[in-house]
């Protein structure tokens, strides 16, 4: 998102002036931060994403050392402690740790859960400009199959189709997907934490036959 490095500089800077250290994962899909958080031992995770609302969004999404999001009671209690001056500085300020291989650790981790394919698919991602075409391609292609990127090129703009992947957002990726001659098709989210399917006839598939398949 357009505001997004100032906003994530200003979570940091907040992390780091109650005397806590900062790893930054830079840009990664929501997924990877959850995953750091956990691997890394992190007391907390700090997502700064909008995820599927539009380009002129941006916010936080806040993980527990589980890497699992924090439930609405929790939020409300943080959105209620911003309204008053409740920030105690630390004596000695935290720093900054550059954790770039948090994206390779979790695509390790990923592939190393699901066999090497016995039959190599050819799959197309629509990755709708967001980070998950820095993740989800190379998973797919280290479990042995043929992927189509597709709109991968990261973008704040957005400039193929809004986050959010509806129908109606994905009309023109659908319509691609016959002619792209693929066993299926993906497409994410702003932030990747979300995935939708299209058969290879170009028809997008409720999201109930993903939870079965799940």
């Amino acid at each position: 998102r357009k505001a997004s490095a100032l906003l994530a500089r200003t979570v940091m800077s907040a992390v780091n002036a109650v005397g806590s250290d900062a790893h930054v994962f830079g840009l990664v899909p929501t997924p990877v931060l959850a995953f750091g958080t956990r691997s890394r031992s992190c007391i907390a995770g700090f997502s700064v994403t909008a995820s599927h609302n539009p380009a002129e969004f941006s916010g936080v999404k806040v993980f527990n050392y589980n890497g699992m999001e924090l439930p609405k009671t929790d939020e409300e209690r943080i959105e209620r402690a911003m309204g008053v001056d409740v920030m105690k500085p630390s004596g000695k300020f935290g720093e900054l740790v550059p954790d770039e291989g948090v994206v390779d650790d979790y695509i390790q981790a990923v592939v190393s859960r699901h066999p090497r394919a016995t039959q190599r698919l050819r799959i197309a991602v629509d990755c709708g400009s967001g980070p998950g075409g820095l993740v989800t391609p190379r998973i797919l292609e280290s479990l042995g199959h043929h992927v189509i990127p597709v709109n991968a090129q990261v973008s704040w703009r957005f400039p193929a189709r809004p986050p959010e992947p509806t129908a109606t957002n994905l009309a023109d990726f659908a319509k691609m997907v016959p002619m792209l001659g693929v066993d299926f098709a993906l497409a994410h989210d702003g932030d990747a934490d979300r995935l939708v399917m299209v058969d290879p006839f170009g028809n997008v598939v409720p999201d109930s036959i993903l939870t079965i398949l799940a």
